[in-house]
């Protein structure tokens, strides 16, 4: 497993956004590949 945000992430489709967890307060929209979206997410924690 591991801590919110290192090797997991927060993908909300409805609206069309995504964080290192559901309760993060920076949330991004939701880019074309999970590539550069899980980068976000590793530079942030």
């Amino acid at each position: 497993m591991g801590d919110d945000g290192t090797h997991t992430m927060y993908i909300d489709m409805v609206r069309g956004e995504f964080a290192s967890s559901s309760t993060s307060d920076i949330k991004y929209p939701i880019e074309p590949t999970i590539i550069p979206m899980f980068k976000k997410v590793i530079e942030e924690s």
